[in-house]
């Protein structure tokens, strides 16, 4: 947290100090794994998944308008995909000073795997095609963030495609 803290305001102050990084911001998806629990802190749309039992799960809730249309049922899930402001986030490091952050603490079992994720793989995989790549490719995890890459570059690619996969 003190950490995220710093790499806020230093944003922040880099932002003020610059005209043309007005403005500028960064989403942000951590984890940590400690024993049988993982902590996960996030703002923006990058994302945590898990994969436990071959079934996948987001972790993570998006800060971003369309999320919050979708939870307050304004739009549907199908509109969501296609919604012209998709990428209007609401809450990333380097928007305010005292930013609070997302956070979550599961319990951990042995072969859980969790994906951290930016938007320009989740935007471009869907979680089915996520989940069959990395049970594919369990026992290479390198390998499974090199075809998930691949894959969303192949899809069209449009934004920075960040992938990170952890095995308990």
């Amino acid at each position: 947290n003190k950490a995220i803290k710093i790499a806020n305001n230093k944003i922040i102050e880099h932002a003020n100090e610059n005209d043309e990084f007005k403005g500028m911001g960064s989403t942000l998806i951590a984890l940590l794994l400690e024993g049988e629990t993982a902590y996960i802190t996030h703002a923006g749309d990058s994302r945590c998944y898990m994969v436990r039992n071959n079934v996948i799960s987001q972790i993570t809730v998006d800060n971003s308008y369309v999320e919050y249309l979708l939870q307050k049922g304004v739009i549907s899930a199908e509109e969501a995909k296609n919604h012209p402001q998709k990428n209007l986030i609401i809450k990333a490091i380097g928007m305010e000073s005292d930013l609070e952050l997302d956070f979550e603490i599961i319990e951990t079992k042995p072969g859980d795997i969790f994906l951290l994720c930016s938007d320009g793989l989740t935007s471009m995989v869907s979680d089915e095609d996520i989940l069959h790549i990395i049970i594919k490719r369990k026992k290479d995890l390198q390998k499974a963030v090199e075809d998930l890459i691949k894959t969303a570059k192949v899809a069209g690619g449009k934004d920075n495609i960040t992938a990170i996969l952890a095995e308990v």
